[in-house]
């Protein structure tokens, strides 16, 4: 997978053992928020991402589209 460090950008290699969870709130009618992380744990060293851990957290706005 592509990943960037603070300072070195790459490719890793190996095996990923994770989690991912996402949530969206709704909070004034169809506007809301979704939220989305994910922890893997990277089973081979790298330049890249020392201490073999990749967090990745996203959010930004929703909208819900409904049929009536």
């Amino acid at each position: 997978m592509p990943a960037c460090g603070v300072t070195l950008c790459g490719r890793v290699g190996g095996l990923a053992v994770g989690g991912h969870a996402q949530t969206n709130a709704y909070v004034a009618g169809p506007l809301g928020v979704s939220v989305s992380v994910n922890v893997d744990w990277v089973g081979r060293g790298s330049l890249v991402l020392p201490g073999y851990v990749s967090v990745v957290v996203v959010a930004g706005p929703v909208l819900r589209w409904s049929e009536k």
